[in-house]
């Protein structure tokens, strides 16, 4: 992994972490606090919902654009106060190029040594508290589905056109289980897209 793509790394573990270290401790007030905007570097979304919230149908991040996770209603737990962080990272995607397959947790491309992998879209976070109920398997919802439109450069798609070039796609996030942010797909599966989105 470079270094830029190592610090890249970590500025959005750290933006992920203080962001929800600050909604985690906002007030205990009995209706739900919103806090939405956008910087330069990302569009955010900081919710706080009390258990006693009629059913939500669904929950979407960003509300819109056609990059985008959403949550259904049936896997939100409301047993307690519900804590809903996202972050839309507007460029950060840039410094994911030159990945070494080897450093990854997606075996089918780790099984390819002299191939690269570059990040294709935007990169999107979303936590949330208590953590959604969701199916043990891909088979059977609710699931959280994500939307992203692919942002290559002129380059990389003339090189994912090149009918001499193998050219896969991965549904992929940032996994920080072990400190650091390593690649991997273990619980994503992309359903359907082509070379300009992946669902």
């Amino acid at each position: 992994m470079s270094q830029a793509a190592y610090f890249a790394g970590e500025l959005v573990s750290t933006i992920d972490s203080v962001t929800w270290h600050i909604t985690h401790n906002l007030g205990g007030s009995p209706s739900t606090i919103t806090v939405q905007g956008s910087s330069p570097v990302a569009d955010y979304s900081l919710v706080k919902m009390p258990p006693q919230l009629p059913d939500v149908p669904q929950y979407r991040f960003p509300l819109q654009g056609q990059s985008y996770i959403s949550i259904p209603g049936e896997a939100f737990q409301y047993s307690a106060w519900i804590t809903i962080v996202g972050l839309f990272y507007h460029s950060m995607h840039q410094y994911f190029h030159s990945i070494k397959p080897v450093d990854t947790k997606i075996p089918e491309a780790a099984a390819c040594k002299e191939c690269t992998i570059f990040a294709t879209s935007y990169l999107i976070s979303l936590t949330m508290e208590p953590s959604p109920t969701l199916s043990h398997n891909l088979s059977s919802s609710p699931l959280i589905t994500i939307h992203m439109k692919h942002q290559l450069t002129p380059l990389q798609y003339s090189q994912a056109t090149n009918q001499s070039n193998q050219v896969r796609l991965y549904c992929a996030f940032l996994d920080y289980r072990n400190g650091s942010g390593v690649w991997s797909n273990q619980g994503c599966v992309r359903d359907g897209g082509d070379l300009n989105y992946s669902t």
